[in-house]
């Protein structure tokens, strides 16, 4: 059994995405992104700049890039530099 520690571990509820090598995680203690080649777990949360900790669904756009919706906006991701841009209500 392969053990992917440390993740974050309020699971109320999850909702994943595969990305070439990466699986993604949204849970409600905010994002995991597991590199499935090594096992290495990256996590973003509101220190890393999500809008929210509570991450309820991921989407993969045209242009490969991630949305999450969270408790406080939308967040876009850009896998390839890891960039996060937030949006809330008043953009519309």
């Amino acid at each position: 059994m392969v053990s992917f520690l440390p993740l974050s571990f309020k699971l109320k509820r999850l909702a994943f995405l595969k990305i070439d090598q990466q699986m993604w995680l949204a849970t409600s203690n905010g994002l995991n992104i597991i590199d499935l080649s090594n096992q290495q777990v990256h996590q973003l949360n509101v220190a890393q700049g999500l809008p929210n900790q509570v991450v309820y669904a991921l989407l993969k756009d045209n242009e490969d890039r991630v949305w999450l919706s969270t408790n406080n906006g939308l967040a876009k991701i850009d896998p390839a530099t890891m960039s996060i841009k937030n949006y809330k209500a008043r953009h519309g």
